[in-house]
């Protein structure tokens, strides 16, 4: 069980989580869905896109900053006060797993019957 969520005064429980691995804090005896034997996973991420022909040095200016931003003790207690993971990728990785998510969500889609 989890504490309560919203204006429930009643824990909730908690089949499993779609992280790629076990979650901290109050989640840490919660499995994955992968450990359950669902093939599933689903990372909430949060990110920044900049303009296509953004100038280098802005672009740089941008991706130190958020480096920067990612390593500190302040966004370490904003993501522990709200329960985010870890999760950080700048650049080419971000661009590689943002193509595969659009890839996969379309293919769940199309499954789906959502789009054809």
């Amino acid at each position: 069980m989890l504490p309560s969520l919203g204006r429930s005064s009643r824990p909730v429980p908690c089949v499993g989580v779609m992280a790629p691995r076990r979650l901290d804090g109050p989640y840490a005896n919660v499995p994955t869905l992968k450990e359950l034997g669902y093939n599933v996973e689903w990372v909430v991420w949060r990110g920044f896109y900049v303009p296509k022909n953004m100038p280098a040095e802005a672009y740089e200016f941008w991706a130190r900053a958020l480096r920067q931003l990612e390593r500190s003790p302040e966004w370490a207690k904003v993501r522990e006060q709200n329960s985010l993971g870890q999760f950080f990728m700048v650049g080419a990785e971000f661009q590689v797993f943002i193509d595969r998510q659009v890839n996969q969500f379309r293919n769940l889609s199309r499954e789906l019957g959502i789009i054809r």
